[in-house]
């Protein structure tokens, strides 16, 4: 690299200078990739609100055959947790979420029968009052 005893010239010589340079660094965390590293379906708060928490697919306890499931009713807010690597930048980080409910009978999800939706995580700065869907999804803390 070549090294200039001479003043820059315009159009560098108009910008201006920043005193400490520590502002200037980029932290380590923001080149870091967000990455959802466990999703919390938050299945005993949610079957409480949603009066679904004795079905038998939502019940740790009763439910042998896999992993419990998240059920919740039509038009009511539920709760979902994502655990992420670092914590979730409005600014800077986009997160779209897919819900789908499980098909009955081997049939496939499809937007067009309305199992399956497609969402952008909102937040304050581009939250839409306003949508297309019946669904929508907004952050609500980033601890």
């Amino acid at each position: 690299m070549e090294v200039r005893s001479t003043p820059l010239t315009l159009p560098f010589a108009l910008w201006q200078q920043i005193p400490n340079e520590d502002e200037n660094e980029i932290e380590d965390d923001i080149l870091t990739d967000l990455i959802i590293q466990k999703i919390d379906a938050c299945l005993e708060e949610n079957g409480a609100n949603h009066r679904t928490e004795k079905f038998e697919v939502i019940s740790t306890s009763a439910n042998k055959t896999g992993p419990s499931r998240l059920v919740i009713r039509r038009g009511q807010e539920f709760l979902v947790k994502l655990i992420c690597n670092r914590s979730i930048r409005p600014k800077t980080d986009t997160v779209s979420l897919v819900l789908a409910v499980d098909p009955i009978a081997g049939e496939w999800i499809s937007h067009g029968h309305g199992t399956v939706v497609y969402l952008l995580l909102q937040t304050d700065d581009n939250l839409v009052e306003e949508h297309d869907s019946d669904w929508s999804a907004k952050l609500q803390s980033t601890s």
